[in-house]
């Protein structure tokens, strides 16, 4: 099957188409160096692309969680982020490890309850 056409991927193409523009810009057109060019492109591109990210999620109506920055750098969360998914399952999963603990330790009970105790540990 084959695969859709993501935003994602228009995003990353245009940056891209944008970074190349920005090179041919530069060393056409400017007194700058190849290296320097790159770099500058690669930024620019970057910036491009996080713009155009952040852009699309809020045409789908996202809602901002928390924006700022801070000593790690600016930060973006979105109310339908990941993170709270992941702490959900993250408890989902706790539990099971418990109930799983709980019963194994029953079993070891009923299985190894006529025994001594072992001085292993």
């Amino acid at each position: 099957m084959k695969d859709a056409w993501h935003v994602g991927k228009s995003i990353v193409a245009v940056a891209v188409l944008v970074g190349l523009l920005a090179v041919a810009q530069l060393l056409l057109f400017t007194d700058t160096s190849f290296y320097s060019a790159v770099w500058k492109a690669v930024a620019l591109a970057f910036l491009v692309m996080a713009a155009l990210g952040v852009g699309e999620r809020l045409w789908k109506k996202a809602k901002i969680k928390e924006a700022g920055v801070g000593p790690d750098g600016a930060n973006l969360t979105f109310e339908d982020a990941i993170a709270d998914s992941v702490a959900t399952v993250n408890e989902r999963v706790d539990s099971h490890v418990e109930d799983i603990n709980k019963r194994l330790y029953d079993l070891e009970k009923a299985v190894f309850k006529n025994e001594a105790p072992s001085n292993d540990g």
